[in-house]
């Protein structure tokens, strides 16, 4: 979803986009398998999520996690990526 989909979604359903630092968690909690098989924890896909986070210098961006590596990506609003509320 996008970014303001994602922050709506969040409120509506009384919690929150997490943090960077939050997302950041759940790098931790994937493992690498033989073959260099990366796999994330169960409900989970490895792919970018969105986080709280926007661009200082520009409200229309905002921060993701990407999960297999922890990267921290600067993405439009409207681009669609993966969501989860925390409380």
């Amino acid at each position: 979803m996008t970014w303001d989909a994602a922050n709506t979604a969040c409120t509506t359903a009384g919690g929150r986009l997490p943090t960077i630092e939050e997302l950041k968690t759940l790098v931790n909690a994937t493992y690498t398998a033989s073959g260099n098989t990366t796999y994330t924890i169960p409900g989970f896909v490895n792919n970018h999520y969105w986080s709280q986070t926007v661009t200082p210098s520009n409200s229309t961006y905002g921060y993701t996690v990407y999960l297999p590596t922890g990267g921290i990506n600067i993405q439009s609003k409207p681009n669609l990526y993966y969501v989860r509320c925390v409380r």
